[in-house]
């Protein structure tokens, strides 16, 4: 059957109109980013600050670590090293929570004395605790018998309530941050104590008095 010439070209120039659509091109208009730039920049930043500590972290730590368990367990090894950082986390807690456990006792047993004790009969403790070669002992002793001095005399907070840091910065005092630093270092941190230590707390703490901010009522401080 023949077919018409006109009837031809229209159906190709129809064809070709609908195929340069955009859909049929792939031309289609992209989305703006404004913000493209900024964020690839902040990108390349980040990499560059925090990428060499981490190639270096497993390159050597996590890979020699991954390398020897799976020589050690084979196909058990992602279990063991989950396993492994699940209990380094509890130990990590378990030190955490004892910590927290002491410092919790020291404060209650400072609020029952505080309570109950006089500063003079503490420095006749720690004067025993000196002579029989508990050092650390004695440091608490002073410590305790001079916070209670400072809060009878109304420089520093009820007993129930202090801290180092609250007593610090009510006082002002350099020489009572050198006796509470060395102090927490030993009844906290576990640092061995000295003769030296009981020294320097039994001639420093009448000191500390002269030191605070507008002191008031001072006379039964230093007795």
């Amino acid at each position: 059957m023949p077919t018409d010439p006109g009837f031809a070209r229209s159906a190709r120039q129809q064809a070709h109109q609908i195929l340069s659509q955009p859909a049929y091109t792939g031309a289609h208009r992209s989305t703006p980013r404004p913000l493209a730039g900024l964020l690839h920049d902040i990108g390349h930043l980040l990499g560059d600050i925090f990428g060499p500590p981490y190639r270096w972290l497993v390159r050597t730590i996590f890979h020699p670590i991954g390398h020897g368990l799976h020589l050690a367990f084979g196909g058990w090894a992602p279990l063991v090293g989950v396993l492994l950082v699940v209990v380094a986390g509890g130990l990590l807690a378990l030190l955490a929570i004892r910590r927290r456990a002491r410092i919790g006792r020291h404060a209650t047993d400072a609020r029952q004395t505080s309570a109950t004790a006089d500063p003079s009969d503490l420095d006749a403790e720690a004067d025993r605790l000196a002579a029989a070669g508990d050092f650390a002992g004695a440091l608490r002793a002073r410590f305790e018998a001079g916070l209670l001095r400072l809060e009878r005399a109304g420089l520093v907070p009820d007993a129930a309530v202090r801290t180092a840091h609250e007593v610090s910065t009510r006082l002002g005092s350099p020489t009572f941050d050198h006796l509470a630093g060395r102090h927490q270092a030993v009844a906290y941190a576990g640092n061995p104590a000295g003769p030296a230590d009981d020294e320097d707390a039994r001639r420093n703490w009448p000191r500390v008095p002269g030191e605070a901010r507008n002191p008031r009522d001072l006379a039964g401080v230093a007795r």
